[in-house]
């Protein structure tokens, strides 16, 4: 396999050609050649290309009752420690902005900003310059804070693809996407081993409509991070990543955008080719409804459980999940109850209460929950619980127990807890008889 500087310079050689017009040819093997009507640009060109052809169309006109920040982030280990810088910038044509910083480190909406006001570019130009990890941005823009609690609906849609191997490979699911209608507005290189690809829509969507956008790419083997997160940050192009002595660089630029309803039915007609099943978002909204109904009714006998794999599976259910502090201050979302029930789901499963802080700090570290009457809440399922509010609280459907565990304990017909594809199948007939009735929109 290449290293990725030579994947990146041999890429560009292989799969582009340019003419006299200067129009770049994808010339993916076995595939049609299309033209791109762009050529990569690095530095300031970049970034300006990227503000005035992406970011300031979807969120350039200004709206009081639903603002948005351009969030651009800057990140170094220090001391084998994690340090981000968070700037805040207005969508403008030459944004100026200020640094924030966090009051409490413990609390995310504690953030204030500090210092004067800075121009854009060549302040996070300068950063990323010196040992740091390059700039990224969050696409979904949150108004004054960098938070998920904040989320105030999205116009950009974005994967990456963190689990292709080879920036070949991503070239050709680019081309198979463009197959079938859905040309990015944006690609990104992000200076590591990954191109960043970006929709733009023409109305804002809700979370839960995002996640379910983001998630049709997951299939294709992109990576599944992305479709979890709701601010995740994504290379922004035009800088400097010091870590890979690489530029993020705007590899390629059009003008699409889309209906909610185009893009997923250029979506519903990839996988038609590839075999996959498709799931509209409102199946995918009742599948989750039913499914948190069976988890949380279906009664389990632990007895049946060696105490082992519980705590060996939990273990490794969270050691894949990143979880978000509590925040005491925010009353947007109950999270204090979502945490209250995977603490009783815990104590019933086994788990002292450092045994559970153990599992994910992050989860009940300021809740100041009374870890000795939770053993009297009652839970039929605990596993069920578990998994559901798990679900709830990082907002990914697709949580589960590892198969190992599922496969071990579903083998006969006892009472022991079915294995988790069994549980989706008992809710296939829900699935044929819903029909799309529109999208979530943000208001």
């Amino acid at each position: 396999m290449l290293n990725i500087s030579e994947t990146l310079t041999q890429q560009r050689l292989w799969s582009r050609s340019f003419n006299n017009n200067n129009t770049v040819s994808p010339k993916i093997e076995g595939g049609n050649e299309q033209k791109y009507d762009f050529s990569p640009l690095t530095g300031e060109d970049a970034f300006s290309a990227f503000l005035n052809g992406v970011l300031l169309k979807a969120y350039g006109t200004f709206d009081p009752d639903n603002f948005k920040n351009l969030w651009g982030i800057f990140n170094q280990e220090i001391n084998g420690e994690r340090y981000y810088d968070f700037y805040s910038f207005p969508f403008t044509e030459n944004p100026l902005g200020s640094l924030t910083q966090k009051k409490d480190k413990n609390k995310p909406l504690s953030r204030v900003t500090v210092g004067s006001l800075v121009p854009l570019y060549p302040t996070l130009r300068s950063l990323s310059e010196k040992k740091g990890n390059g700039i990224t941005f969050i696409p979904s823009a949150p108004a004054f804070f960098p938070t998920d609690e904040k989320f105030n609906g999205s116009r950009l849609v974005w994967t990456e693809f963190d689990q292709i191997e080879s920036l070949e490979g991503q070239w050709q699911i680019i081309e198979l996407l463009r197959k079938h209608g859905l040309d990015p507005i944006a690609v990104v290189y992000s200076g590591g081993i990954s191109l960043h690809i970006f929709y733009l829509l023409d109305e804002s969507v809700n979370d839960d409509s995002l996640r379910y956008l983001n998630g049709l790419f997951i299939p294709l083997g992109c990576d599944s991070s992305p479709a979890k997160n709701v601010v995740n940050q994504m290379r922004l192009p035009g800088f400097y990543r010091a870590d890979k002595g690489k530029e993020q660089s705007l590899e390629y630029l059009s003008n699409s955008q889309y209906s909610v309803a185009s893009f997923i039915k250029g979506f519903e007609s990839l996988y038609l080719e590839k075999g996959f099943d498709f799931e509209t978002l409102e199946q995918s909204q009742e599948r989750v409804k039913v499914e948190k109904e069976r988890l949380e009714s279906q009664k389990i006998n632990l007895s049946d459980y060696d105490d082992s794999d519980i705590k060996k599976a939990v273990n490794e259910l969270f050691s894949n999940l990143s979880i978000p502090t509590y925040d005491e201050w925010d009353n947007s979302t109950d999270t204090y109850t979502i945490r209250l029930n995977i603490a009783i789901a815990l104590v019933h499963l086994g788990f002292s209460k450092d045994e559970a802080y153990s599992l994910a700090p992050n989860l009940f570290e300021g809740t100041s929950i009374g870890w000795n009457t939770l053993g009297r809440y009652p839970r039929d399922n605990p596993i069920g619980t578990l998994i559901s509010q798990l679900r709830q609280l990082l907002g990914d459907n697709k949580i589960k127990f590892p198969q190992w565990f599922n496969e071990k304990y579903s083998k006969d017909e006892s009472k022991r807890f079915s294995k988790f594809e069994d549980i989706l199948a008992s809710v296939q007939k829900f699935k044929e008889r819903i029909k799309p009735k529109g999208f979530g929109k943000q208001k």
